[in-house]
């Protein structure tokens, strides 16, 4: 069985090469064009189709150094669908569930931002950030998707891609490795400060690949699975990979598998977090030790704590509205609201664009992000969770609380843990408001939620 696209990872692999030796990270623009070129050339020669086209291009973009390309490519996939469905080449699919927490969502938004009248240019961010998060579950929930098939090898492709630029960076700059080797060095060709970006790459189709063996014993896949997960490592992304482990080792012990396959996987689960461990800096495992046995270093360790605590419990008291509806979307601290205040973006600021900061996004948000920008996710005010709560207030929580348990309950075995592992993430940034990482975990839950559906219809 054919587990890549080996074309494209032809017409990558020079460039690959020459992005981890010169570090031009802008460089991998030009193999994503010349794979555009050929797969267009294909289907005006009948041997390719706009589908597939646009799930595999989508699934590239994610190796850009920027977010831009990946919304713009969403948009084209929605935008296909929307056409197909008018030209009755796709049909609509009915899913009550799904349509009832649509509606919510959407009323819940637009009463929202009529309530705190919030500025244009904060709304017009909040939906560009949220749009991959609001679109993609559209596409695979209303529609009838087909190439499930293309999805799944673009993945595993990029998944290669991007061990090959990893790779070549610690054959090519091992100066670089050697002076950041507990740092940002492991980045592929995403760019700059992506390291969470890529890991969470890794990791997501590590869990696919992993389902994937476990339902049909082909070896391939369990290899594909160590490598990603080994790859995601290299990322050094400290609090993402502990809350893996957390969630992988509970998924294993409620997940009702047989005990050789269960041994087998504890053990490979146990290799792996021996690599993580020891492989650590010393500094970082006194750090977590400290974290998880010394309550007052963890006060002191996570400040993040003191912005629940400020958000949850502070903000209420001080205003009674804002603690049941927030302040309104995109107004306190999600990723929109950080960039319209100006100071959390390079492009955005206040020389080029109207810029805006809440009161209570001025005092409990802006003193902590502006002079903690670059250091640990334990430390940054960000979090989905804060988000929710300063912006929708506890009444959005209790809606998303809901909504979540929801979708939890319906899905299918390792989308359980895809989910959990997400929904722990979100504790500690905005996770929905990244691009790549909702586009990511989409993909692979609708491929596991597929094969699911595939093993019930054969069985």
């Amino acid at each position: 069985m054919k587990l890549i696209f080996k074309k494209d990872l032809i017409i990558y692999m020079p460039f690959l090469l020459a992005v981890s030796m010169f570090s031009k990270y802008s460089l991998v623009y030009i193999p994503f064009i010349l794979v555009l070129i050929k797969d267009i050339y294909l289907i005006n020669k009948k041997k390719n189709n706009v589908e597939k086209f646009l799930f595999k291009n989508l699934v590239y973009s994610v190796m850009l150094p920027d977010n831009f390309i990946v919304i713009f490519f969403t948009g084209l996939l929605f935008l296909y669908f929307v056409v197909s469905y008018l030209r009755n080449k796709k049909r609509l699919i009915i899913n009550k569930s799904f349509m009832i927490i649509f509606i919510l969502l959407i009323s819940m938004f637009m009463i929202n931002i009529v309530i705190h009248r919030v500025p244009i240019n904060n709304i017009f961010l909040y939906l560009m950030y949220n749009f991959v998060f609001a679109v993609v579950p559209i596409v695979f929930m209303a529609f009838n998707v087909e190439e499930y098939e293309t999805i799944d090898k673009a993945l595993n492709t990029a998944i290669i891609m991007q061990g090959i630029s990893i790779l070549a960076v610690v054959i090519f700059n091992i100066h670089i490795v050697m002076d950041n080797l507990f740092g940002d060095w492991s980045i592929g060709t995403m760019g700059v400060s992506q390291g969470v970006q890529l890991f969470s790459l890794m990791i997501f189709t590590a869990v696919k690949l992993l389902s994937k063996y476990l339902k049909t014993k082909q070896y391939e896949y369990l290899i594909f699975f160590i490598i990603a997960t080994v790859l995601s490592l290299s990322t050094v992304s400290l609090t993402n990979t502990a809350i893996f482990f957390v969630s992988i080792i509970a998924f294993f012990v409620v997940y009702k598998l047989n005990r050789k396959v269960k041994l087998m996987m504890v053990g490979v689960i146990a290799v792996l977090m021996c690599i993580f461990w020891f492989g650590s800096d010393p500094f970082v495992r006194e750090q977590f030790t400290k974290i998880a046995f010394n309550s007052e270093f963890r006060v002191s360790r996570v400040k993040k704590l003191e912005t629940y605590e400020d958000t949850y419990i502070s903000l209420p008291k001080k205003d009674l509205k804002a603690g049941l509806i927030g302040v309104g979307a995109g107004n306190y601290s999600s990723r929109a609201a950080l960039t319209a205040s100006g100071y959390y973006t390079s492009w955005y600021n206040s020389s080029r664009f109207k810029t805006s900061i809440n009161k209570y996004a001025r005092k409990y948000i802006r003193p902590r992000i502006f002079s903690n920008i670059g250091v640990s996710l334990l430390e940054t005010p960000t979090s989905q969770y804060i988000s929710i709560m300063g912006e929708y207030g506890y009444i959005g929580v209790a809606v998303f609380a809901a909504i979540a348990i929801l979708v939890f309950i319906k899905s299918g075995d390792f989308n359980k843990l895809l989910i959990l592992y997400f929904l722990m993430t979100c504790f500690f940034d905005n996770y929905f408001e990244y691009p790549k990482i909702m586009l990511t975990m989409y993909l692979c839950c609708f491929i596991i939620k597929k094969d699911n559906e595939i093993m019930c219809e054969n069985s």
